[in-house]
């Protein structure tokens, strides 16, 4: 007869193969993406590994479903970030859109209007005065009464 540490050790070993399985399992079945690109002004997504017959979203949206093999293609929008968010209800994964150029955030102007570049060209803030013009004035205070 085995004592109680044998016990436990065998019951360790098969706890760490079940595990070992069922994480190679779930990582055999993971979201597959073969194309993720800019083509004409919209992301192209294709892909496979998806969860049967599951509906595709792509930035919150459904896109697409799932044929019985796994596989999806869809045409949507194109990230602003050039990082889009894929789901098939299963896995959820971020996807890198390749010829992609990511959106600048707003940058305000600075408010210099006058050009102190010595050059030719001007390239200071005060000649391109480039930035998202500030609300003016910047902030708006609003009161409530309490009734």
């Amino acid at each position: 007869m085995g004592t109680e540490g044998d016990f436990m050790k065998g019951c360790f070993r098969s706890l760490l193969g079940l595990f070992c399985l069922l994480g190679f399992v779930s990582s055999a079945e993971a979201i597959k993406i073969k194309v993720a690109e800019v083509q004409k002004g919209v992301a192209v997504i294709q892909g496979s590994e998806g969860a049967k017959n599951a509906t595709i979203t792509w930035e919150g949206s459904a896109v697409t479903e799932v044929n019985p093999n796994g596989g999806f293609s869809f045409t949507g929008v194109i990230p602003a970030d050039c990082v889009g968010t894929l789901s098939d209800g299963v896995d959820t994964i971020a996807v890198v859109v390749l010829s992609c150029t990511p959106v600048a955030s707003a940058v305000p102007q600075t408010g210099l209007i006058t050009s102190f570049d010595q050059n030719n060209s001007q390239r200071d803030d005060g000649a391109l005065q480039k930035g998202v013009v500030l609300p003016s004035p910047p902030f708006h205070r609003q009161f409530r009464r309490n009734h």
